[in-house]
Formats: structure tokens, C-alpha cells, sequence
């Protein structure tokens, strides 16, 4: 894993390229390279974290007459399989390999097929190749958008970066998009390409960007995308077959590496998946890592060490306090660029840093079967209310939009206890009404930030919903359960990624999702959606793929929380006066960023201390980090 930038334009120096890359040091201890074109057009620079070939694996990286150029951030899971058909293919190749590792790989990949070459990659990746021979510039993103890239252009220069904060050290000005401030309020992250920079975007998944130096033409193109393609012939043994065989391939190959590798493991189905099928496939007692909280409620880790135990693991576990909190907030948002999400980055900060601590570098966890396996509670709030709906109005035409009738989902309703207040949120509004609004109002954030945000700032007018509304409707499925699913790995699932990607590079570890090999993805959207949430079973596939790999206190568990943080209990107790002290001092009022009076009735009650204070203290620091000089 390695951080990259690159500029194309009058902006582009050594100088300038050296305070970008400076910045991304944490991605990549092991070295710093920069590359300037002839001239002096073209830079690109790269932080290197040694994890295949670390002798040789050196960027930026060129093809003999330096024809192309390329800086790589990410793993080609597949590069042995890609280095044999290369070889085959031109005999002469094998005795002119410089490397071992996967970048030479993508680079002769580039250099002779280009983008089209992109289909036979099987990674997470964000890379830009310059080629020489038509002075263009490539910046590309994994299908899934697991590894991040972000973009700037003014019109003449072209500034690609793993990070916002390197893009700023460039030159760019950090000024609010209050748009952006708008969707991260309501949904605590931006949709589609926007971020909370004015002027800075993110490369969307599934996409590439291609830069014409001469004509200053910037195109972005999509070459991948998640599709809904129903089996008509759907046969459910078969694919369980086949995602079990996926599964093991995949982990087969993300466990290649030239340094030790270890797993995340919460003691919910997806973690505890990755660790059974390593504890197969590795010869020795794996490392599993787990983070948990010292508070009534809150610890799961004792699942965690069940599961770790049934395989024989060696089980690390992390608790941090609230004066961990209190020491690291500033820093986490610094990491994470934007205030994304929620409260899980800091656990996950933590768990990184236990990781990076035990001297591992590679770290395997679960992330994404949520969203493809139809995990989330919300789905089947949404499927309860269609079915529900249909059942009403039957007799003036009413239809299913989830294909699932009400008897279908009763057995599983036991699923949405917890859930109440969720429910009670939503089915007080609306109820049958939209759906692409529905889902919206399953989503909102804001607890109570939007009374406290200033309108000069929140602009709270309806814009937000009319781009989520349009962005569920680009899925192609008329289903519901598609259209979540869809929707949540287009852009929730990003938010989460993102979080992924931060906290582990913060501690220079690489963190690796099998689950999100993009050929399971594309197996899995094969199956009609009614039957991936049969009976309203959440993870109704995965729970019968894994069925007997697992403990059945982790297959059937159903007080599975995510990574829940004790912030009620913190913020309102022994982190009740620093917060107070961060939200209400002198530099934060004259911001004009929140209603002062609205804050301070807030925090006079203390039952208020919920994600709304998160979301408040994490644009604090945000404004400190990164407008406050």
C-alpha cells in the first residue's frame, strides 16, 4: 500500500510534488520518489510501503525509453496468473523482467492494452500512468472504489492525489463546498463525486480519468459498474457452490504477501468467515486483532474470542478510553481528510494501530457483506413496509416492489428488535409513500444537526434529497432490495471504505476486503434479489454458504451492533467539560458555523450527547486541521 500524486501543468515543480508526497508519508514509510517529465510538464511522486517485493518494487515505475510512467497505490491480487500469461504472450518478456511484484505487472498491462486492459485485474488499486507516446495522463480507481483518488482541475493543471491534504499542498486553497457540508449533515457523507472541498472531487469507483496535456481535454469514463443481471434459471445450490469456491480463491490470493498478515475479527459472521477460511489456508495459528470498550453494553469481544478459540487463533484485543478519545480526535479527522461517517473510525484508528504495533503490515477483514449480502436491518424495515403495503391495498392493485409478500417475512421479524426507534422514526411519516424517498428518510443523520448547523452553512432546502433521489434511481432494477443494495455500495459503502483506508494507513498497514472481490460481487447480483433475503433472513446466502464454518453462537447471533461506541455515556461524563471547552470557545462561536444558544441547549442536556455532538466536534477539528492555518 503506498500513497501517489501527480501533477499535469504550470503548477508542476519539484518542490511542489515533494510537499504533496511529504504529507502522504504515513502511507508509505518505507521511501519517497519523484518523477519529473521533460519539461518539467508532468510529476508524479509515491510513498512506498513495502508489502510484494520490497527490494524491487520501486515507483514511480517506467517501461524501457520511459514511454509510460506509473505510480500505484493497492494490490493486483492476480499478478502471478497476469506475469504467466504476459510471459506466453511474448516469450522475449521473461528474460527483460526487472521485478517480482504486481506493479511491473500493471505496468506492462497499461503499456500494451491500456485501458482495456483494466478487465483482467482482479485488486483494489488507485494508480496514474503517464504515457509519453500521446503525452496523456490515466488516473484509474478500483471497481469497488476500495483504495481512494482525488482529483483537482482548474482548467490547465490536473492534480490527482491518495489524499485531500496532499491536493491542498499543492497549492489548491481549502474553501467549504456547502453542498457537500449539506449531505455530510444529513448523511455524514458526500454522494456521488463531491467531497467537502470546494473544487476537489473523488474519483468514483468503477472509473477512469484520461487527460490530454495538449488540448487540456479532461474526460472521465466509467469501465465498470455493479449490474443487476437476475438468473431466470436461478438454482440456489449452485451458487452456493460457486460463492463458496469464490470466497476461498479470494482469500487464497489476498493472502499473498512478503510480510505478515493478520485478521480483523468483531465475532460477527463476516470477520469470522475471513478468519475460519485463513486458519484453513495458513499453515500456522493465525493473529486475529479486536477492539472493544470497557463499558456495560458495548464489548463484544468475548464473541470474538469464541470464534478465535473454535480455530485456534492467537486473539489480540485493544480497549481504548476515553482519553484516548480525547488525545486522538484532532488527529483522526486530520487522517480521514473529511468528517465522514461516524463514530467506528475510532475504534478502527486504534485496532490499526494495535496491528501495526504487533508488526504486521497486511490485515484481512469483512467489510462490504452488509451491503452485498443484505445484512442491514434496514432492508428489512423497507421489504416490511412494501409487503405490508401490498397486502393493504391488494385489491386496488398494489404490488410488491420487493417481490416478498408480508407471510414471507414474518418468521424473521425477531430480527428488528433493537430496532424500535428506528422503526418508530420511521413509519411516523409518509408511510407507502416514495420509495427513493423512504430510503432517504431510512438514512438521515442529522439527530438534531440540522437545528444547530447555521443556514448560511447547512442549507437545508431539499437539495440533498433530490440527489439522493436520483442517484437511487441510476440503479436499473425495479426491485427495492436491488436498489438499496445498489445505492449503499455506490456510496454508503464508500464512506466505510473510507474509514477502512484511513484508519489502517495511518498506521502504514494495508488492509484488505475479500469479501469485495469484484467476481463475488457480480455472482452475487446474479441472484434474484427476493431470494438473497429469503423469508426476510438478513445474509440469507452467506449464512448458507458458511453454515458449517462457524460456531453457531456467531451463525445465529442476533445482537450484532457493528462497532458501537460509548460516546453518550463519554461525552456526557468524564468528556462532558472538554467538550463543552471544544464546541463553545471563542474560536468556534466566531466561525458563524453553528447557533451558539441552539449548541449550548444541546449540551445542557445529557441525554443529548449522541452522534449530533460527534458530527459538531468532528467539523470542529475539520475547521482546525485544515482552514485554521
Amino acid at each position: 500500500m503506498c500513497g501517489i500524486a501527480s501533477i499535469v501543468g504550470p503548477l508542476c515543480e519539484r518542490n511542489t510534488l515533494e510537499r504533496m508526497v511529504s504529507v502522504l508519508g504515513h502511507r508509505g514509510p518505507d521511501g519517497t520518489n519523484i518523477w519529473m517529465g521533460t519539461e518539467e510538464k508532468v510529476a508524479l511522486g509515491h510513498t512506498k510501503l513495502s508489502v510484494i517485493d520490497p527490494k524491487g518494487n520501486n515507483q514511480p515505475m517506467f517501461t524501457s525509453g520511459k514511454r509510460m510512467v506509473l505510480v500505484y497505490n493497492g494490490e493486483i491480487y492476480n499478478y502471478l496468473e497476469l506475469q504467466n500469461e504476459l510471459y506466453s504472450s511474448l516469450s522475449s518478456m521473461r528474460d527483460n523482467w526487472k521485478t517480482s511484484s504486481d506493479t511491473e505487472v500493471l505496468l506492462y498491462i497499461m503499456s500494451r492494452m491500456g485501458i482495456d486492459g483494466l478487465k483482467k485485474l482482479n485488486g483494489m488499486y488507485a494508480f496514474v500512468a503517464w504515457d509519453e507516446r500521446y503525452n496523456k495522463l490515466y488516473a484509474v480507481r478500483d471497481r469497488l472504489g476500495i483504495k481512494p483518488l482525488y482529483y483537482y482541475f482548474d482548467g490547465e493543471n490536473l492534480i490527482t492525489a491518495s489524499e485531500i491534504k496532499a491536493i491542498l499542498k499543492a497549492g489548491v486553497a481549502p474553501q467549504m463546498d456547502l453542498e457537500g457540508v449539506s449531505q455530510f449533515v444529513e448523511l455524514q457523507y458526500c454522494l456521488n463525486d463531491r467531497t467537502m472541498f470546494k473544487g476537489i472531487k473523488k474519483l468514483l469507483p468503477g472509473h477512469y480519468l484520461e487527460y490530454d496535456y495538449y488540448t487540456k481535454s479532461l474526460k472521465c469514463e466509467k469501465y465498470w459498474d455493479i449490474a443487476v443481471d437476475a438468473d431466470t434459471e436461478y438454482n440456489e445450490e449452485k451458487y452456493i457452490e460457486e460463492i463458496s469456491f469464490l470466497l476461498t480463491d479470494a482469500m487464497q490470493m489476498q493472502l499473498r504477501s512478503d510480510y505478515p498478515v493478520g485478521f480483523h475479527l468483531s465475532g460477527g459472521l463476516d470477520s469470522s468467515t475471513i478468519c475460519y477460511l485463513a486458519s484453513r489456508l495458513k499453515s500456522t495459528p493465525i493473529k486475529t486483532f479486536t477492539g472493544g470498550f470497557k463499558v456495560d453494553n458495548y464489548d463484544e469481544s468475548h464473541h470474538a474470542k469464541t470464534m478465535a478459540d473454535s480455530i485456534g487463533a492467537l486473539n489480540f484485543t485493544t480497549f481504548p478510553s476515553s482519553e484516548d478519545l480525547r488525545e486522538s480526535f484532532k488527529k483522526i479527522i486530520y487522517m480521514l481528510d473529511e468528517p465522514v461517517a461516524g463514530a467506528a473510525i475510532f475504534p478502527q484508528y486504534f485496532l490499526s494501530k494495535l496491528i501495526s504495533e504487533s508488526g504486521v503490515r497486511v490485515a484481512l477483514g469483512g467489510q462490504g457483506g452488509d451491503e452485498l449480502f443484505c445484512g442491514y436491518a434496514r432492508y428489512l424495515i423497507a421489504v416490511l413496509e412494501d409487503s405490508l403495503g401490498s397486502k393493504i391495498y391488494s385489491s386496488s392493485g398494489g404490488e410488491s416492489r420487493s417481490g416478498m409478500l408480508i407471510d414471507d417475512v414474518l418468521s424473521n421479524l425477531c430480527q428488528l428488535q433493537g430496532y424500535e426507534p428506528l422503526m418508530q422514526k420511521y413509519f411516523s411519516d409518509n408511510i407507502f409513500g416514495d420509495f427513493p424517498e423512504r430510503y432517504y428518510h431510512l438514512m438521515i443523520r442529522t439527530s438534531g444537526l440540522d437545528e444547530i448547523i447555521s443556514p448560511d452553512v447547512y442549507r437545508c432546502n431539499g437539495m440533498v434529497k433530490s440527489v439522493f433521489v436520483e442517484e437511487f434511481n441510476r440503479c436499473q432494477s425495479d426491485n427495492i432490495i436491488d436498489q438499496m443494495c445498489i445505492f449503499d455500495m455506490r456510496n454508503h459503502l464508500q464512506s466505510l471504505l473510507h474509514l477502512e483506508d484511513r484508519a489502517s494507513m495511518a498506521w502504514s498497514v494495508e488492509s484488505r476486503v475479500p469479501l469485495l472481490d469484484h467476481r463475488i460481487v457480480e455472482t452475487v447480483m446474479r441472484i434474484p434479489a427476493e431470494e438473497r433475503l429469503r423469508g426476510g433472513n438478513l445474509k440469507h446466502i452467506f449464512k448458507r454458504v458458511v453454515h458449517n464454518y462457524l460456531p453457531s453462537s456467531i451463525l445465529n447471533r442476533t445482537d450484532k451492533k457493528g462497532f458501537p461506541v460509548p460516546i453518550v455515556e463519554w461525552f456526557g461524563g468524564d468528556l462532558r467539560d472538554w467538550v463543552r471547552d471544544i464546541l463553545l470557545s471563542q474560536k468556534a462561536r466566531e466561525r458563524g458555523i453553528f447557533d451558539a444558544s441552539a449548541l449550548e441547549s444541546r449540551l445542557d442536556n445529557h441525554y443529548a450527547f449522541d452522534r449530533t455532538i460527534w458530527g459538531l466536534l468532528s467539523m470542529e477539528f475539520w475547521f482546525q486541521n485544515y482552514f485554521d492555518g
